[in-house]
């Protein structure tokens, strides 16, 4: 689902200085939590407005088996598009990346996220940015 958000224009971050919604020159919202946050982070996705002009990094530590859709689960409960990215995706403003399970999530210098299968820390794989 690609309506709206990543290459609508809208650059990684938004325009400078877009502190009318509190972003200003944040390049990216991160957000990380354990299997019990899945209601909490369910709550703060589904409050961002459609013209939210930061990309979101979101991980949700879960089982390495589990296959559950979590980019499908936020999607019909956001207003801005919700992927689960492949591979070297570039990152666009505008929309919800969420990590596929047993994957580290990385952020590239050419902003391109990359999946990881490295080590897991503490019993599971994170993100790192």
């Amino acid at each position: 689902m690609r309506r709206g958000g990543p290459g609508s224009g809208i650059g990684w971050g938004g325009p400078k200085g877009a502190g009318a919604r509190g972003i200003g020159s944040y390049r990216a919202v991160v957000i990380g939590a354990s299997s019990g946050g899945l209601d909490a982070l369910t709550v703060l996705l589904s409050a961002l407005p459609e013209d939210f002009p930061a990309p979101v990094l979101a991980v949700l530590h879960r089982e390495p088996r589990d296959l559950s859709d979590f980019a499908a689960f936020f999607r019909s409960r956001c207003r801005i598009p919700t992927i689960e990215p492949c591979d070297k995706e570039r990152v666009a403003g505008g929309a919800v990346y969420v990590a596929p399970a047993n994957y580290h999530l990385l952020v590239e210098r050419d902003l391109t996220l990359s999946l990881s299968t490295e080590e897991p820390v503490h019993w599971s794989r994170r993100s790192s940015v």
